[in-house]
């Protein structure tokens, strides 16, 4: 059978320094031109777990999908996205748990009272100390245990606390910083934070655009070297164990090729502006730019062939029904459209015509 099993990068042994000849880089062989080799991977789990255990794999690199960007030549090891921004997120969460202890202090200290005449002292703060306990500390610090509604009584008036915790520095501190965070992770802060109050429509689309830009790549590289080979693999064991009926599959190169034949569809990128972007995608498919198979595969439908007979039968359907609106409804939109093409293309040689172009 095909398995699918995943490897912790703490299960690559650091004990092999070298076999037959080459050099294994914390876990990784490598050839003479720095290429994977092998992987030497401890079959018992986690390094801790397996401490002091010989059991170690050598896994052929054909075997192995290792995941990451390289950022200079020879190099064997990658680094988490968030390698960059890890100090950052230490610092924010400092932050967070300061201010949470500083709010939980204040809001314990509810009221005081305030002298109204002169000759009066302050009062003390915080709990009676119990008997035979000192209330300083070595250096004569006053010491003091602030619990939840803490009055502080003696002459005067009563003034309550307003815990002002945390603050208006608090949301644009947090907002910069995770906004530094995102970006040193390599995407983008409303999608992180699920916060777009900060954004107009045109950032949001340039947000996406980048993200897409960014993970659209990453997609790519699973699909090519991860996600494509497996399924082969399981297709093709399937049709050795005679589950699959493939006539030709192991004796032509054409015929393996033409069954394992797929097109691999992403997650639906769903549209900002709906009635913008579909003019857009018409536009670019009347001008040869794109095709309608390219265009579903991006917002998730089936093949253009499947459209296109899910489109007829509904019209076949509605005049059977005596509706008959959506294909006149969609020659009408398809007319209004290139009419609108027609006059902006009229209007802009109208205005090159002026500024004496032409």
């Amino acid at each position: 059978g095909v398995v699918l099993q995943a490897f912790e990068l703490e299960q690559l042994s650091r004990d092999v320094m070298e076999f037959q000849g080459r050099e294994v880089r914390n876990g990784i062989e490598v050839d003479d031109f720095g290429a994977e080799v092998a992987y030497w991977i401890s079959g018992k789990g986690h390094t801790l777990e397996a401490f002091g255990r010989k059991d170690l794999i050598r896994l052929p690199a054909e075997r192995v999908f290792h995941f990451f960007e390289p950022e200079r030549p020879w190099q064997t090891h990658g680094l988490s996205p968030m390698c960059a921004c890890i100090s950052r997120m230490r610092g924010l969460q400092l932050y967070e748990n300061w201010q949470l202890i500083a709010a939980q202090a204040e809001a314990c200290y509810t009221a005081h009272f305030e002298p109204t005449m002169p000759g009066m002292g302050p009062n003390q703060v915080g709990l009676k100390t119990p008997t035979g306990l000192q209330a300083t500390d070595a250096d004569g610090n006053v010491m003091t245990d602030l619990q939840p509604f803490t009055i502080t009584y003696g002459p005067g008036k009563m003034t309550y606390n307003s815990p002002t915790r945390p603050g208006d520095f608090y949301d644009p501190y947090t907002r910069s910083a995770k906004r530094d965070i995102t970006s040193g992770a390599g995407t983008d802060y409303p999608t992180v934070v699920r916060d777009f109050t900060q954004n107009n429509f045109s950032g949001q689309r340039q947000a996406i655009m980048e993200r897409d830009f960014d993970t659209g790549m990453k997609q790519d590289l699973l699909e090519s070297q991860f996600c494509r080979p497996f399924r082969d693999a399981v297709i093709t064991l399937a049709i050795m164990r005679g589950l699959i009926r493939a006539p030709g599959f192991l004796d032509n190169e054409l015929l393996r090729r033409a069954y394992l034949r797929t097109d691999w569809q992403p997650q639906p990128r769903p549209w900002i502006d709906p009635q913008n972007e579909a003019a857009a995608n018409q536009i670019a498919v009347d001008l040869g730019l794109e095709t309608l198979n390219t265009q579903l595969n991006r917002l998730g439908g089936p093949p253009a062939s499947v459209r296109m007979k899910e489109l007829a039968e509904q019209d076949a359907q509605d005049i059977a029904l005596g509706l008959g609106l959506r294909t006149v409804t969609r020659e009408k939109i398809k007319a209004e459209q290139q009419r609108q093409i027609a006059q902006e293309q009229a209007a802009q040689l109208n205005r090159t015509r002026q500024n004496g172009v032409l």
